[in-house]
């Protein structure tokens, strides 16, 4: 009844490699077959031959399952049948570490050596490579130890100093803080560059195990946040033009859309789409295809008069159309375009061209 996985990773980290959690069930050794219980699919069958070498073992076999294929040793009756599996599929079974492909892309590694930083401490890895972030900068990896609680007899997880992480071309490990709320002294949490959120749970009961909640995202995920800014007029000049003054925008302005008041109580800027922002979908009028009017490489800013507040929408059709859209607003690029609306052509973020909308 033991359980081990195995994965199609035999080197690097390939975010394609297939990994599974597998059960050894049972064994037939007249027919020679072994019986395995894969969590996702249910039992899988592998036929083994005779074998004589290494010494204890009586046979040798494949497990194909999913995209690899893993030989395997059966040892005789005074081993109790244990067998030896080739984990990462390499072609041979001496122990090589293996690494657990995450949904999402991630690459979960479970370390085999100690942390030379830390007493006995043994270290695990998440990985997320540089390709997967919508500006590239290096590979972003989260690390975290496993530590011996009580001498001899606990291990468990702490967030005094055992979280690292690093995001850059060239990596080096500092300090991750989880922070730990008002409302709840048991909770530390964190969140990475690439959107990868840290759930730490240590109990104050020494009697509870630590738990480590991991919430990886299929795609970078950032923050929906728009931003109330003060009151914003527009008064008659004394030529009888239109003359604007903008009140600056304070640090802490910024919240979720979860948490703003109604639309028309304060100047909003909304960023984000309908898709990714609830306060983006009532200005836009609750699509039913939240994408509808947003293409690939476009993006908009555009002025909602609700009587006297004012409320621009800054949104893309993705999260880089989106930044490149927000930058064109804090440069003040969009400054020259007339009317209410402009459109923003992003090749990426630091190059988009600013147009009037067209119709």
């Amino acid at each position: 009844d033991d359980y081990f996985i195995v994965s199609s990773m035999d080197t690097g980290w390939d975010k394609t490699a297939d990994t599974r959690v597998l059960r050894y069930d049972s064994i037939d050794t007249s027919e020679q077959v072994v019986s395995f219980e894969d969590l996702a699919t249910g039992t899988i069958e592998a036929t083994y031959t005779n074998a004589s070498s290494p010494t204890g073992v009586i046979g040798q076999g494949t497990l194909v399952v999913g995209d690899g294929s893993y030989d395997f040793y059966v040892a005789n009756s005074t081993y109790n049948n244990y067998i030896a599996m080739d984990l990462n599929g390499d072609g041979d079974i001496d122990g090589d570490e293996i690494r657990i492909t995450v949904k999402g892309g991630a690459i979960l590694d479970l370390g085999t050596t100690l942390d030379a930083d830390a007493a006995n401490a043994f270290p695990m890895q998440l990985a997320i490579n540089s390709s997967e972030f919508d500006e590239q900068n290096g590979a972003e990896i989260v690390q975290w130890n496993i530590t011996e609680v009580q001498a001899g007899s606990d291990i468990g997880m702490s967030n005094s100093g055992q979280f690292k992480k690093c995001h850059a071309s060239t990596c080096t490990l500092t300090s991750f803080s989880l922070n730990n709320p008002d409302s709840d002294d048991e909770h530390y949490f964190g969140a990475t560059d690439y959107g990868a959120i840290f759930d730490l749970y240590d109990p104050t009961d020494s009697d509870t195990p630590n738990e480590l909640t991991i919430d990886f995202p299929l795609s970078q995920r950032g923050a929906n946040v728009f931003v109330t800014g003060g009151v914003t007029q527009f008064v008659e000049s004394g030529e009888g033009g239109v003359s604007e003054h903008v009140n600056p925008i304070g640090v802490g302005a910024a919240i979720l859309d979860k948490d703003a008041g109604a639309l028309g109580t304060e100047n909003f800027i909304v960023v984000g789409g309908p898709c990714a922002n609830s306060l983006a979908a009532q200005l836009m009028g609750n699509p039913e295809d939240c994408a509808a009017g947003f293409t690939e490489g476009k993006a908009i800013v555009k002025l909602f008069e609700h009587g006297t507040k004012v409320s621009m929408l800054v949104a893309g059709y993705s999260a880089l159309d989106t930044q490149a859209a927000s930058r064109a607003v804090a440069t003040g690029a969009i400054k020259e375009v007339e009317g209410d609306e402009a459109e923003i052509t992003v090749t990426d973020v630091e190059n988009y061209v600013v147009s009037g909308a067209t119709q």
